[in-house]
């Protein structure tokens, strides 16, 4: 009995030790934040300001019917404001799950994430001024639009919050 309590109690310090170590090291952490912005900037074409940074190196869960899926990995979290465009406020995270190296956390973010952050900000955008019953401030909308619609996609096809606004105040 003694000996399952000990093996129980080693499993659990094993376990739990798991999430206290490995992630990305300070180093690395400034090298993804510094990449990320530096591609923010090359792909808009404008200054951004870093709001709010942080990583955590966590235990995720998958909750299912029948069991428990967990993995421990890194989160990076950003809050970017636009410089010469304050109505687009940038939040979004990046996983570094299964990734090696601080490229491919970078490269992943390239390919997965760069090109739709930018107006998915400003959908958000517009969902504010939905809920607060405000209309979105002219002309630096409609060029925001005009460039996401023109770039990336168009925002009233695949936007049910920038088709709700459309409906409401461009009657």
């Amino acid at each position: 009995m003694m000996i399952r309590l000990f093996m129980l109690l080693v499993l659990a310090f094993y376990l739990s030790s798991c999430s206290l170590f490995g992630g990305a090291s300070y180093k690395e952490q400034q090298e993804v934040k510094s990449q990320v912005m530096k591609l923010l900037e090359e792909e808009y074409k404008q200054p951004f300001k870093l709001e709010n940074f942080e990583y955590k190196y966590e235990t995720h869960y998958e909750y299912s019917f029948f069991w428990i899926n967990w993995e421990t990995y890194g989160t990076y979290h950003f809050e970017i404001q636009a410089v010469d465009n304050p109505i687009i406020e940038l939040e979004f995270e990046i996983k570094d799950k299964n990734k090696e190296s601080i490229k491919e956390v970078v490269d992943s973010f390239k390919k997965n994430q760069l090109k739709e952050v930018y107006c998915v900000g400003l959908i958000k955008y517009y969902g504010k001024n939905l809920e607060t019953n405000t209309k979105v401030k002219e002309p630096i909308t409609s060029n925001n639009r005009e460039y996401c619609d023109k770039n990336y996609f168009n925002l009233a096809d695949n936007s049910f919050v920038v088709r709700l606004y459309d409906n409401r105040y461009k009657k």
